[in-house]
């Protein structure tokens, strides 16, 4: 099964979720010391992978400015509606492609990051 991200393709080579909670943490002088805990934060979804086309590239760098929750769909994943609060891509250099076979042979090729929260 293919991995998407609003129907936009992505390869994905790694996959990590991260949770954490909020825990303040006082010290005070004569006794031991004492934890508060606030509540938990936004679980996040890194995703780490290939994404083929400069159109591509640009779609994604879209969704981080239009505040709306997309649907991840992916291969041993749930589908969730996840936003977009991250986004890098590094151009490879390759001379010819052909990961994408709807893009020209011609077509860039990123690594992306996505960092996803709920």
């Amino acid at each position: 099964m293919a991995w998407t991200y609003n129907s936009q393709r992505i390869y994905v080579l790694a996959q990590e979720e991260n949770a954490g909670q909020i825990i303040a943490r006082l010290q005070p002088l004569s006794t031991t010391t004492t934890l508060q805990i606030f509540g938990d934060e936004a679980p996040t979804i890194r995703i780490e992978g290939i994404i083929v086309g400069e159109a591509k590239k640009d779609t994604f760098l879209a969704m981080l400015n239009d505040g709306t929750a997309y649907n991840l769909v992916g291969d041993g994943f749930s589908s969730q509606s996840l936003y977009l609060s991250k986004f890098s891509a590094k151009r490879r250099s390759v001379v010819w492609q052909c990961i994408d076979t709807q893009q020209a042979t011609s077509a860039p090729v990123y690594d992306v990051t996505l960092e996803l929260m709920k």
